[in-house]
């Protein structure tokens, strides 16, 4: 969602309910964890709400290769982590390789760059380069922007590899980046094509297995001023990208797509037809460019009668009226390789929760 639809409604905290003190952990379970509590309005019999402590598979033999990939629309990096985030907690906890950000809002005066790349090879990365901007290594960082990405350049161990990709139409504003401690082949930023690549909605990143997409999907906006934008032009133009990468790769798409892409992806959907995000095109397109074409939603795959938002409006998380936004989609040929997909909705931070996948190589 964009950050213009919803504002951040929830007070500083820590980001995870499961380091709650006991004192909070005797509050009923509606208070500590709603997210287990059906408040869908049209609900169907088959239906349940997704509990992530009670519904993920058990864990993959530690002989078995894998790579786990978060994704999480963070809606301001600098704001959470001034709110306490802690991203060696979610390593601890997660122990991911991959971590996809979308909505990050830096500024691109922070990496001392303001065009875009349209690629890099593994040549061109460097172990634990920071200033990386739009495909941009090694370029000098402008010293009134230093105390920022100070904030950032630190902000996983250990994780020697991170693009960063930023908004050069309106500073401050949208922003996608990956942190990983897999060394990709090669990394490519936007679509290719200029009038699409001014606001850093988009890194691919290719590993041995397979590509992974890092996307922020535009929002119609309200009014739904740029609908036409979205389901004229963005959509099949993203969908004509994956096709072309999965020539040579399977695909992941991971991110915030902005689309609640069926009934059971939103608590009231009698009343949201006209929102963007459910509208009527925007669920159309979603099916006619990326659903029919052969990406599997690997969440509703696995889970296909489980109710789960990864979206809440302000003050909305506590009752649990929330949407499902954010995905991670793949390619059929690598689908049935996803050992889990899931989310954590107890990451609270952001108005957006994490969202992982556990996939077999």
């Amino acid at each position: 969602m964009n950050s213009t639809s919803s504002q951040r409604g929830y007070p500083a905290k820590r980001w995870c309910a499961a380091n709650m003190s006991s004192t909070s952990m005797r509050h009923s379970a509606w208070k500590s964890e709603p997210w287990t509590h059906l408040t869908h309005k049209q609900r169907r019999p088959q239906w349940i709400a997704y509990n992530p402590r009670t519904m993920r598979p058990p864990p993959l033999s530690t002989d078995t290769n894998s790579m786990k990939i978060l994704s999480w629309n963070v809606n301001g990096l600098q704001a959470i982590v001034q709110s306490g985030f802690s991203a060696d907690e979610l390593v601890a906890r997660e122990n991911f390789d991959v971590l996809c950000l979308q909505e990050t809002h830096l500024e691109a005066s922070c990496f001392g760059v303001s065009i875009a790349a349209p690629s890099y090879t593994a040549s061109s990365w460097a172990v634990g380069c920071f200033d990386v901007y739009m495909g941009f290594l090694n370029n000098p960082i402008y010293h009134d922007m230093e105390r920022n990405v100070d904030l950032f350049k630190n902000l996983v161990h250990e994780y020697d590899y991170t693009c960063w990709s930023c908004s050069v139409a309106r500073l401050g504003y949208s922003g996608t980046a990956v942190i990983s401690r897999v060394q990709p082949i090669s990394v490519q930023y936007g679509l290719g094509i200029p009038e699409h690549d001014q606001e850093g909605r988009l890194i691919t990143l290719e590993f041995d297995d397979f590509y992974l997409v890092n996307a922020y999907v535009p929002n119609s906006g309200r009014g739904l001023r740029r609908l036409n934008y979205r389901i004229n032009d963005w959509d099949p133009c993203f969908s004509d990208f994956i096709k072309k990468l999965e020539c040579s790769k399977p695909v992941i798409v991971a991110g915030d797509l902005n689309c609640a892409r069926q009934s059971i992806d939103i608590h009231n959907p009698q009343a949201k037809t006209e929102a963007a995000g459910f509208t009527i095109e925007e669920r159309e397109s979603f099916e006619v460019n990326f659903s029919r074409k052969g990406l599997v939603d690997t969440f509703r795959k696995q889970h296909p009668n489980a109710v789960a938002y990864t979206f809440w409006g302000e003050n909305q998380r506590i009752t649990n009226k929330g949407w499902r936004l954010d995905y991670f989609l793949a390619s059929e040929s690598i689908a049935d390789k996803v050992h889990d997909s899931y989310t954590l909705p107890d990451v609270a931070l952001s108005d957006h929760s994490p969202i992982g996948l556990l996939l077999k190589l």
